[in-house]
């Protein structure tokens, strides 16, 4: 009888070491899954840690399995597993030399992922609405296909995962604020982006490259000093424009392909600071002749409107 006991997070109690799943491999190791999101490998033999995969997964691991190796080599074994953050992930061993400088035990062959928390947006894109845009309380934007499962892809905020490791930091902290409104158009996405997001607290726009499943260049943010966080985003109909409301009451449009600001709807009864509504603008939208553009505003518990 051997007993096998860790703990990866000084300081952080019991509970972070917590063993939640068990799996032996088809050699004689032992994985085990924890709560803090890792995979510890134990060697049977030698009784002793024989290799940890940070971050496996950004919740607790709920099931692992070993996959039977073909000709029994250890370099061959692979390891399934599952986590909270509704993540399937397989795993190889026998590391690089790249993995084994930031300390994994195994590297990552292909995984299945949905969003680690509610998704709070949808909006289908593209023609004949092939992709459906996700946005949730994990930070994340994933572009889900309706016709192939498996091209489903996160959107990259720009190599996350890298300057996580460099900076010794979870993924989470280095992401955008989770998203609380977004707009897409095709009609230029193999020209720039066809994206645009607000994010909750945030006094600028982000764009994204769809067809790059990747963040866009540009950051839209409003001219002045007294910026509010932007509420409502909306893309014209030929893919150019987009169009920004905020907290504060005012309405911006932008170039999508230079990032430029290209100027403000203001209604002039309200005075300074261009503001198109005296209360936070909760919706904006343009018309398909790029012709007209409206938008809805709460103003001391009274929905106004202006076009």
């Amino acid at each position: 009888v051997a007993t096998f006991a860790h703990s990866h997070a000084p300081g952080a109690g019991a509970a972070s070491a917590a063993v939640t799943a068990l799996a032996f491999r088809t050699d004689a190791q032992l994985a085990a899954g924890g709560a803090d999101g890792r995979v510890t490998l134990w060697d049977m033999e030698e009784k002793q840690l024989a290799g940890v995969i940070k971050e496996a997964h950004d919740g607790a691991v709920t099931a692992l399995h070993a996959l039977r190796a073909a000709s029994g080599a250890a370099a061959e074994c692979m390891l399934l597993s599952a986590g909270s953050d509704n993540a399937l992930r397989e795993w190889a061993f026998g590391s690089t030399q790249a993995d084994a400088a930031h300390g994994a035990a195994a590297r990552l062959l292909r995984s299945r992922c949905g969003h680690a928390a509610p998704p709070r947006h949808l909006a289908y894109h593209g023609i004949e609405g092939r992709w459906l845009l996700s946005a949730g309380d994990d930070r994340t934007l994933r572009a889900l296909s309706t016709f192939q499962d498996h091209q489903s892809r996160e959107v990259s905020q720009g190599g996350v995962t890298a300057r996580a490791r460099k900076l010794g930091v979870s993924e989470a902290e280095l992401r955008l604020p989770p998203v609380r409104a977004l707009a897409a158009c095709a009609a230029r996405e193999r020209d720039w982006a066809s994206c645009v997001t607000a994010h909750k607290g945030a006094t600028s726009a982000y764009t994204w490259r769809l067809d790059k499943l990747a963040v866009g260049e540009h950051v839209l943010t409003p001219p002045g000093k007294r910026l509010r966080p932007v509420s409502c985003v909306c893309m014209s109909a030929c893919g150019n424009y987009a169009l920004l409301g905020t907290e504060g009451g005012r309405v911006e449009r932008f170039n999508v392909q230079s990032g430029a600001h290209r100027g403000s709807y203001a209604d002039a009864r309200l005075g300074t600071d261009n503001a198109a509504h005296a209360g936070a603008v909760v919706g904006v939208h343009a018309c398909a002749a790029n012709r007209v553009a409206a938008s809805v505003a709460v103003c001391a518990g009274e929905a106004g409107g202006s076009g």
